[in-house]
């Protein structure tokens, strides 16, 4: 018998232990997303998205929070999720 570290499923409210390559008996047909391709992510992914975050960032290089550094981040006011029809709004 092999000894194997257990370990709790990837599904994140999932309380059981994982058997089958990091998800329990139940939720071993899913599929893990990575950050990139997860649903969620669509928008950050988006080519609209991208051209918007750089005229934010040339228009207004520097850090919002901290005024004295270069920002590296944009962002929104109001959560994407949230409100979705403001995400590709640049006052937003």
């Amino acid at each position: 018998m092999a000894n194997s570290v257990k370990t709790f499923c990837r599904v994140r409210s999932c309380p059981n232990f994982a058997e089958h390559k990091g998800y329990c008996e139940t939720h071993k047909g899913e599929r893990a997303f990575s950050r990139k391709t997860h649903p969620r992510n669509k928008l950050y992914n988006s080519r609209a998205w991208k051209d918007l975050r750089l005229a934010k960032l040339r228009r207004n290089p520097m850090c919002e929070v901290c005024s004295r550094a270069f920002a590296t981040q944009v962002h929104h006011l109001e959560p994407a999720r949230l409100r979705p029809d403001l995400a590709l709004d640049m006052g937003n």
